[in-house]
């Protein structure tokens, strides 16, 4: 497997120098009051706020445009110093993942003469001919996407589930017990919110109930060892999987299924990145750091693109922590 995208498991100690660094910078992360009290700023006080912040050397002005800017700028830089001591695979797989799923999303839908070089050439040539030491599932979601790119909002899906898969996949090869947890609660919700959201599609007919099922039965191929998927075995249609999803614990907390369901979905993520706050040395204290980075700089986001259009506070504060990962 190409260094870009190997998992590596190394010795704890070897994370000695990174962990300390990085428990220098947890003390930076701003807290659910602070992020709260943000909320209720205007885009002024928003800025004032950032300036007194690690995001200040990226601002160059006051407005919204500008803070957003910063605060992803700020995250990027935060990612490429880490990964000068982290293995490339472990920064790309659990922090870049995104960005290499979309390429595929894009290379399937998008018509280009676009000429690609380094990494990019190397991943779609291998995409399109299966020459080459990447992850063997990304070819797999391109062969599936490009014989649905006639219907993008399934090639939509497709990209969702095969992103769970990809995570959960490398989350087991990190031999982290940590990671691993993280990961089992990201697919189970991921699971269900995808499940829930398509199912009621289905009822306000926006999609067929055939199309449900097609990416239910993927689900149930893909995840056939996540313990929610294993509860909805027997499940022949969307009136079935209702049933089930009501009378059913299909997932390891209570969820309220309306506007809370992402942000109920991120509290559990944060509860296990609590827990890698008490580890001193290791990959987990990078792992935590920087998806907890992440948390911030997406609410951050939120609250200053909320602002920007007029939202009240209430409704921005109602917002903090939907954002996950």
């Amino acid at each position: 497997m190409r260094e870009e995208f190997l998992i590596e498991t190394k010795e704890t100690d070897v994370y000695s120098y990174i962990s300390g660094r990085i428990k220098v910078l947890e003390t930076t992360l701003l807290s659910a009051e602070i992020l709260h009290r943000i909320a209720s700023l205007p885009i002024s006080g928003i800025y004032k706020e950032l300036m007194e912040a690690p995001y200040r050397m990226f601002l160059s002005g006051a407005d919204a445009d500008s803070m957003s800017r910063a605060i992803f700028a700020r995250y990027e830089s935060e990612i490429s110093d880490i990964g000068k001591y982290m293995p490339h695979g472990f920064i790309n797989v659990f922090f870049c993942d995104k960005l290499f799923f979309l390429k595929f999303k894009k290379w399937v839908l998008v018509s280009s003469d676009e000429e690609f070089e380094g990494l990019d050439k190397e991943l779609k040539n291998f995409l399109e001919s299966g020459r080459g030491d990447f992850p063997p599932l990304f070819k797999e979601a391109f062969d599936m996407m490009e014989k649905e790119k006639d219907k993008p909002f399934k090639v939509g899906w497709l990209i969702d589930l095969f992103h769970v898969k990809y995570l959960l996949q490398a989350a087991e090869e990190t031999k982290s017990v940590l990671i691993k947890e993280f990961y089992e609660i990201y697919a189970e919700g991921k699971i269900f919110i995808f499940l829930e959201r398509l199912s009621n599609l289905v009822l306000s007919h926006e999609v067929e109930e055939k199309d449900f099922m097609e990416m239910f039965l993927l689900v149930s191929d893909f995840f056939a060892d996540v313990p929610s998927v294993k509860k909805l075995r027997g499940v022949k249609n969307v009136k079935m999987f209702k049933k089930f999803s009501k009378e059913n614990s299909l997932y390891p907390f209570t969820l309220v299924l309306d506007n809370s369901l992402d942000k109920e979905f991120r509290k559990e993520l944060s509860k296990v990145l609590r827990k890698g706050k008490f580890i001193n040395v290791g990959i987990e204290v990078v792992f935590t750091y920087l998806k907890l980075l992440e948390f911030e700089v997406e609410n951050i986001s939120m609250i200053v693109r909320g602002k920007s259009m007029g939202m009240s506070k209430e409704d921005v504060g109602e917002r903090i922590n939907v954002a996950y990962a």
